[in-house]
């Protein structure tokens, strides 16, 4: 089941790719899926189901398995039904490759109670991992990781 997910994902995978682009090394598109990515919003003054993340990982989707998000996320152990993955793969997809930013925090996430996004990620096995915290104004957003960030937040809301 995962080779045909592969298979059929594999367009959307190279989409954006053009014949005549620069070099490879300038490339931005999307030649690999990330070996590893949670992404999610949270909610610090709220009650009740305050954070939604998700993980990719292993070519499946896990769900959170908390109600607060304190910094560091946890994930339950059963993958989440393929229509769910489908719908996840085009945040997956969308992570910029040669983004620049280490750690770091754009704007100030939830400061106003607006929530915050959050992702981390790993490109490869053995590579460090790199988280993100955002602020949901795309203003206090880098410019060149909006159509990222707004494709996070899309699908965010497309998932249960």
């Amino acid at each position: 089941m995962k080779k045909f997910f592969l298979f059929a994902l594999l367009p959307l995978i190279v989409a954006g790719c053009k014949k005549n682009q620069e070099p490879e090394h300038n490339c931005n598109c999307v030649t690999a899926l990330p070996d590893y990515i949670s992404f999610g919003r949270a909610y610090g003054e709220c009650g009740g189901d305050c954070a939604h993340f998700y993980l990719f990982k292993d070519f499946a989707l896990y769900a959170d398995d908390m109600s607060q998000y304190n910094g560091t996320a946890s994930f339950s152990t059963t993958p989440l039904a393929s229509e769910q993955l489908t719908k996840a793969l085009s945040a997956v997809t969308a992570l910029p490759r040669n983004a620049t930013y280490g750690d770091t925090t754009f704007g100030c996430p939830d400061c106003h109670d607006q929530g915050g996004l959050h992702v981390s990620f790993r490109i490869k096995a053995g590579d460090p991992m790199t988280t993100w915290h955002a602020d949901t104004d795309s203003t206090k957003q880098p410019a060149a990781l909006r159509p990222f960030f707004r494709k996070v937040t899309e699908v965010l809301n497309q998932l249960p």
